[in-house]
């Protein structure tokens, strides 16, 4: 079936109106459609196809606040040695992403954050033991391009008689897009002895709270 072509002057827009031209659909040279009136436009017939920056947009301008997106990922038994060195993870499992930012690294994991706005950041870093030590201490440290409204660095103390204990951290983050954030849980264990009865764990959620 042949096309129906409707084509202005040169140097003119298409404008479809209605009588009085209180409602309008108007195609300019720059290729921008532009819908004038109070009258909506109704696609609950078809298919709404955006691509993914519309998609992002959309949510920025209408869900603003709100928190829509986010992700996840867990640090899992390591061992920090039985020394007075702090050690960082050295394997990430259970990552749960989103197209808002991405995570890369293991131990430290650096945080890209691809959309200009607010983030929200928390890390809890954990130790459980089955028997008494001489110290264990948990350390949460954060550094990045974007601004940080938090502490650098978050720590706590075991006793020896505390056999479980976590310290968390973090908090809202302002970026522009492509600024980043990182995240390193740390812990040391002296236990004057075997490491068998320890447990380390640490894991992070981050959250888009929409733009600026």
């Amino acid at each position: 079936m042949a096309d129906r072509i409707i084509k202005p002057d040169s140097g003119n827009d298409v404008v479809i109106q209605n009588d009085d031209a209180s409602a309008k659909i108007e195609i300019n040279d720059a290729g921008t459609i532009i819908h004038t009136g109070t009258s909506s436009i109704d696609v609950s017939g078809g298919t709404f196809t955006t691509s993914e920056s519309q998609k992002r947009a959309i949510l920025n301008g209408g869900l603003s606040g709100m928190n829509y997106l986010g992700g996840a990922l867990k640090w899992t038994s390591w061992n920090p040695s039985s020394s007075a060195t702090y050690t960082s993870p050295s394997a990430v499992t259970n990552n749960i992403t989103t197209n808002f930012f991405t995570l890369t690294g293991t131990g430290t994991i650096t945080i890209t954050l691809d959309i200009a706005g607010r983030y929200e950041v928390l890390c809890q870093a954990n130790v459980n033991a089955a028997a008494s030590y001489v110290y264990a201490d948990a350390k949460i440290v954060f550094a990045g391009t974007a601004t940080r409204y938090f502490a650098d660095t978050f720590y706590t103390t075991g006793n020896d008689d505390d056999l479980n204990f976590s310290t968390m951290g973090g908090g809202l983050l302002l970026a522009s897009a492509s600024q980043t954030t990182t995240v390193n849980p740390q812990i040391r264990v002296n236990t004057g002895g075997a490491m068998s009865s320890f447990t380390c764990y640490a894991s992070m959620t981050i959250k888009y709270l929409g733009g600026v």
